[in-house]
């Protein structure tokens, strides 16, 4: 658990410091106009003094908002998933931590938490509602300090996780890869074709078929739909033979004579 709770902490850090500093300026610029107006009142000047308390105020009341976002951070990042399903992850976070980019992201055996749009954002994904995850970077150099990782959900929203520091490129790269060895069955080769046909709602749903598919025949050994479909007809046939009225009657007969 030790990358959420640096995470958390990064968090109370960044919003307690802005909030507080922007606070401070506001009220700062706030005390400059009040101690003009008392000194040297102008009154061709009432227009700026209204407008600029006015601004003062918004500035200060963003800085205060900003202060109240260092807290609750479990609230604000898992406020998509249900009661259960927040239990059910931070009970992962503590038992069952697959890979780990230390202060950036973490992969447990249902769910995936990593970094979006900001340096400081996070996203609480489940491994479930998947469809896809690209690296278009692939190629980075190794001295890169920002890659970018594409995960798009089953309403295909995409997420764009950025690993960044020294050795972003190695951390992004084994994270991508993880992710894809855990679900072999999304999206993970060509993402032109994807973006392109993912603009579509019909394509969407034949993609969406295509992966369950594939999640199905993973989960159930099946390497093609024609060997699920011969299995399918053994298990028919071999009813078939079961229910025979010939066959019940021999199965009766044998079983009366011992």
């Amino acid at each position: 658990m030790d990358t959420f709770k640096l995470l958390k902490l990064k968090n109370y850090f960044f919003h307690l410091i802005t909030g507080t500093v922007t606070v401070l300026f506001g009220v700062g610029i706030l005390q400059a106009i009040v101690l003009e107006m008392l000194k040297e009142y102008d009154r061709n000047s009432r227009v700026a003094y209204i407008c600029g308390i006015i601004a003062c105020a918004a500035i200060a009341l963003c800085g205060i908002y900003g202060i109240f976002q260092a807290f609750g951070y479990e609230r604000r990042i898992l406020k998509t998933l249900e009661p259960e399903k927040r239990r059910a992850f931070l009970k992962e976070l503590s038992d069952d931590v697959e890979i780990s980019v230390r202060g950036q992201a973490v992969m447990t055996e249902h769910y995936l938490l990593v970094p979006v749009s900001g340096k400081f954002a996070v996203r609480v994904i489940e491994k479930d509602e998947i469809i896809g995850c690209f690296q278009p970077d692939s190629y980075q150099e190794k001295t890169a300090t920002l890659v970018q990782i594409l995960i798009y959900d089953m309403h295909f929203r995409a997420f764009r996780v950025n690993i960044r520091g020294e050795g972003s490129a190695s951390m992004a790269a084994e994270l991508y890869d993880r992710i894809c060895r855990s679900m072999p069955w999304i999206f993970h080769e060509d993402y032109d074709a994807f973006l392109a046909q993912s603009r579509k709602s019909g394509y969407r749903r034949k993609l969406i078929k295509q992966m369950k598919d594939r999640k199905m025949r993973w989960e159930t050994g099946y390497t093609s739909d024609s060997e699920a479909e011969e299995e399918i007809q053994a298990m028919s046939e071999d009813m078939k033979k079961r229910l025979n009225p010939e066959s019940l009657l021999k199965g009766f007969l044998s079983r009366k004579s011992k």
